[in-house]
């Protein structure tokens, strides 16, 4: 079983054409064994296509107990719009 500390720091206004930044850091810890796992840190650059869509991109390093590596992401993440209509 693992333990996961996860740390995200956001900054956008949900308009649309809007840029934002984007980073965390999550620490995961094997709590059968008290023992660090692997640390994942984050940063990127994302564009709000719509107040649903946005794309980001950016690198993440990820160190294990004996190894790290980096890697470039690209993501795309839907919102979707299940809103009550009576609460707007």
């Amino acid at each position: 079983k693992k333990f996961k500390i996860h740390s995200k720091r956001i900054k956008k206004n949900g308009k649309k054409n809007a840029t934002y930044l984007s980073a965390y850091n999550e620490l995961f810890i094997d709590i059968k064994e008290t023992q660090f796992d692997r640390n994942r840190l984050y940063a990127g650059l994302g564009f709000s296509i719509n107040e649903s869509i946005r794309v980001e991109s950016g690198y993440m390093i990820q160190t294990q107990k004996n190894i790290s590596r980096g890697q470039l992401q690209l993501i795309v993440y839907n919102n979707l719009p299940f809103k009550n209509k009576k609460h707007q």
